[in-house]
């Protein structure tokens, strides 16, 4: 499996800001736009982690229109984010965390005969779903069990215009049927970019407020002008590092430990980045 997730931005570390996201000016901040509207994705990134064992550094951004570069028929998709409304920009993240978790994973023999069993009865009336368990066989002996993909992004934390493509994921010859398996989980990416574009609104917003009532010397306060609690209404641990790793993209305040354990120890090699308070509340 080939995976290509850059999340790393030279010279500014994950918490790192300055006047506005990145290198972004604060007009463009405010109104939404990405710096270049040459390029799919801005430079607002934070993440400045060393690649993990299975990504690798990728340059550029995603031309919908151009076929992959493969030597051997394939199959692809890609994927673009709706946005909120037509003049509000998406920031893009949260894919490395779910190809980690879940794709960059190993089938053995027996997770294919418990989907197997699984999917006999799956289909309407309890009877047998589709499954092709060859291929599965298949990739588990010829690629040491893991799914025969590639997988391209954007940088985590991009800037994007809505409808721009901001993965995708090919794969050849017989094992192009295979992709449609790995979609759903792959589109889980919404929340983290819904939950970090929330984020950046919110920020520009107070930041402009910021210029207008706020004197020099207290302008540091504007890292923490909207704190994360929401650990605590997280369906679960996994949650709240995605949702809270997003956060951090706009504000340094949290309480959402998991969050500031992740992202400084797998997305900043080790560099902290978020901030609190003693509080025995949270």
């Amino acid at each position: 499996m080939s995976l290509t997730i850059p999340f790393a931005l030279s010279g500014l570390p994950f918490g790192a800001r300055g006047t506005s996201f990145g290198d972004m000016g604060a007009d463009d901040f405010s109104h939404g736009k990405p710096a270049d509207t040459a390029q799919a994705a801005s430079e607002l990134v934070k993440f400045a982690g060393e690649e993990s064992e299975v990504l690798q550094q990728g340059e550029g951004a995603i031309d919908k229109d151009a076929a992959p570069d493969l030597d051997s028929p394939a199959y692809y998709e890609y994927f673009c984010g709706q946005g909120i409304a037509e003049e509000v920009c998406i920031v893009f993240c949260g894919l490395r965390y779910i190809t980690e978790q879940y794709i960059a994973r190993q089938w053995t023999l027996q997770d294919v005969d418990m989907a197997e069993a699984s999917l006999r009865t799956h289909n309407f009336g309890f009877t047998e779903y589709p499954f092709p368990k060859h291929l599965f066989l298949k990739f588990i002996a010829e690629n040491a069990g893991y799914f025969p993909v590639r997988i391209e992004a954007l940088r985590e934390g991009s800037v994007v215009y809505p409808h721009t493509p901001v993965f995708q994921i090919t794969a050849k010859d017989e094992y192009s049927s295979l992709i449609t398996y790995l979609e759903t989980v792959l589109l889980m990416a919404w929340y983290p970019s819904t939950v970090a574009t929330l984020s950046r609104l919110s920020r520009a917003v107070i930041e402009d407020h910021y210029r207008e009532s706020v004197d020099e010397d207290g302008r540091w306060t504007l890292e923490i002008r909207m704190h994360d609690f929401g650990f605590r209404g997280c369906t679960c641990v996994g949650q709240s590092m995605i949702e809270g790793a997003a956060h951090l993209l706009g504000f340094d305040g949290t309480d959402t430990l998991s969050a500031v354990s992740y992202a400084q120890y797998r997305l900043n090699n080790g560099q902290p980045m978020a901030t609190s308070i003693p509080a025995t509340k949270h």
